[in-house]
């Protein structure tokens, strides 16, 4: 769901033998990472339709949509293609969906909804769907998102945990009976709690599926109890079954932050955004070992965009499992997607307001320089 900025990074591991580790950060590096492209991927000026598959078509649905936020993309080499999934405003909010064969040419495609809410049905989801994370496995594509409800069982502004499977990655079907995988039940507070929601899931060195979420149930950042980023793991990639990793405080960490496994340096990656206005586009990076060592804390500030400050629930260009994607020779880079911060006349909020963009850096995670 939308909130305020949400930025910095939350690292949590598991450590040898099933123990937790969670380290402070050392100290915070600002490191130099050339821009190598900058380019647009979806407009988001609220000027645009979106679109709904029926019986085979693309029909498009009545109105525009407003926003899109909270992108996750992948490069699939099968079919050389580059898949995008968000949270678009339409009815709520909707997980909706575009491709194409470069970066530059998603700006041209559609959205498409690929998931909405079920406003009669007795699913967890009836008001919100958002925040979505995809990743590739049993054949097909597993996504876990935010889902809000509207009904006395699952009340309105509070969020939940969902996961759903889709065969093409543009109709998903909700698992485990539309029902939640993470839920904080009676503790969240319908007056000023967020409940569960963005979640991010990574294919770990270790053949587990790790999942990181916000907990919020009363956005008292003074009480870790109530107000943490949770990581639980589990074997299957539906989560269905699942046991905590750990919980780190949210005051100390913020939330809405991607995770992904570095195969290079074989290292976990998360990341986080610290953009804001007047400050421009600055990144946070934070790496572990395989043995579960945190190794380093860095960030990217980009002086060479001085009209981009990139906004909530950044994703991070990834493979089908959700492995850093580097090029096939040469130095690393980095690619992430976010929406932007504008002023628009139609938008109550500026920090998804902006055009949906994606920054090219020259840089590998757990390196003094680029």
């Amino acid at each position: 769901m939308k909130h305020g900025v949400l930025s910095t990074v939350l690292i949590v591991v598991l450590g040898a033998g099933g123990g937790i580790a969670a380290e402070p950060a050392p100290a915070q590096r600002l490191v130099p990472a050339p821009v190598l492209d900058s380019r647009v991927l979806d407009p988001n000026d609220g000027k645009h339709p979106i679109y709904a598959r029926e019986n085979g078509a693309l029909v498009a649905r009545p109105g525009v949509y407003p926003y899109a936020y909270g992108p996750t993309i992948l490069f699939d080499s099968r079919d050389n293609a580059y898949k995008m999934w968000a949270g678009v405003g339409w009815n709520g909010d909707t997980i909706s969906y575009k491709q194409a064969p470069t970066l530059a040419e998603l700006n041209d495609q559609p959205w498409e909804i690929t998931l909405e809410p079920r406003r009669t049905e007795p699913v967890a989801d009836q008001d919100h769907c958002c925040d979505p994370s995809v990743i590739v496995a049993d054949d097909g594509y597993y996504l876990y998102y935010t889902g809000a409800g509207r009904s006395e069982r699952w009340p309105k502004g509070q969020g939940y945990v969902m996961v759903a499977f889709s065969k093409d990655g543009r109709t998903f079907e909700r698992l485990n009976g539309g029902l939640p995988v993470v839920d904080m039940g009676k503790a969240f507070n319908p007056v000023t709690g967020y409940g569960v929601g963005q979640p991010a899931v990574t294919l770990g060195p270790d053949g587990w599926y790790y999942m990181l979420y916000t907990y919020s149930a009363d956005n008292r950042y003074d009480d870790d109890a109530t107000n943490h980023l949770g990581v639980i793991r589990s074997q299957k990639p539906d989560f269905i079954q699942h046991e905590q990793v750990a919980r780190l405080p949210r005051r100390l960490y913020g939330c809405s932050n991607d995770l992904v496994y570095d195969p290079r340096q074989k290292h976990l990656v998360m990341v986080g955004n610290e953009s804001l206005p007047g400050r421009g586009v600055q990144v946070r990076f934070v790496t572990f070992s395989t043995d579960f060592k945190q190794l380093d804390d860095c960030h990217i500030l980009t002086t060479d965009l001085p009209t981009m400050v990139l906004g909530e629930g950044l994703g991070v260009l990834t493979d089908l499992q959700r492995r850093w994607l580097y090029p096939p020779q040469g130095p690393g880079t980095v690619t992430i997607a976010g929406a932007t911060y504008q002023k628009r006349p139609d938008m109550p909020v500026e920090h998804i307001a902006g055009p949906t963009s994606a920054i090219t850096w020259r840089f590998e995670p757990a390196t003094n320089t680029p």
